[in-house]
């Protein structure tokens, strides 16, 4: 990249930390090449992810994230003994519904809000046309 520009090139990240968004910063901050080392720092720190060092993993956010782990499981450990024919079409949705889970913070929390309200209706859906297939199974015997 260097090649492809005369003069000099400077490199610069902008962010939106949520320690500054809970300050009451609104913007972006631009951070240049003296904060490099502080991002390489970070990456070093990579390995103490989800350990007792790990600074970040006691925010409400991370809890919350990893309580959705067991959340999707239960999800999908609850559809395995109901699943029909007549009714796959709705687990393959259920089981697809964390795809719509995405941002940061609150953006994240809207749209999880939103999800569970989606998976509440395709399971009462997956359910009916659980009932309706065994309604049809009694009524055939």
């Amino acid at each position: 990249v260097l090649k492809l520009y005369e003069g000099g090139l400077k490199r610069y990240v902008h962010l939106h930390p949520p320690l500054f968004r809970k300050l009451g910063l609104k913007n972006k901050i631009k951070l240049g090449p003296w904060f490099f080392p502080a991002f390489r720092l970070l990456y070093g720190m990579r390995r103490l992810r989800g350990s007792a060092l790990d600074v970040f993993n006691r925010s409400a956010h991370r809890r919350l994230e990893r309580s959705l782990i067991g959340w999707y499981e239960g999800l999908l450990e609850g559809l395995l003994p109901d699943l029909t024919h007549e009714n796959h079409a709705l687990a393959v949705a259920l089981a697809e519904s964390p795809d719509g889970i995405r941002g940061y913070e609150e953006i994240k929390e809207r749209t999880l809000a939103e999800t569970r309200h989606s998976v509440a209706e395709l399971q009462r859906r997956f359910l009916a046309a659980k009932d309706r297939a065994r309604t049809a199974q009694a009524g055939g015997d």
